[in-house]
């Protein structure tokens, strides 16, 4: 999968946060909170020190989450880390490639 320019990625965000929010209730996915930061951050290791903590925060089901954490904790470049978190974004978002 190629990488997704930034304005695709505002679209993606901002269609996230309109759905979550015609679902009566007016919470973003924490999610979009981590990629929002991290996509702010140029570190990688930053970047992926606040993604895996944050992670391991959620309410996210714990396989799910484990096996999140053990991705990024290999994951070499800040490129792909917000390709990644992007994609577990759109999955969790039912909007995954299956």
């Amino acid at each position: 999968m190629d990488w997704m320019p930034s304005e695709r990625l505002g679209t993606i965000l901002y269609h996230s946060r309109i759905k979550i929010q015609q679902m009566n209730k007016n919470i973003t996915s924490t999610l979009v909170h981590i990629i929002e930061s991290v996509y702010g951050s140029n570190h990688l290791g930053e970047s992926k020190l606040f993604a895996t903590e944050h992670i391991s925060n959620t309410k996210i089901k714990v396989a799910d989450k484990t096996k999140m954490i053990d991705t990024i904790r290999v994951i070499n470049s800040k490129q792909k880390l917000d390709q990644y978190l992007t994609n577990c974004l759109l999955k969790f978002e039912g909007l995954g490639i299956k």
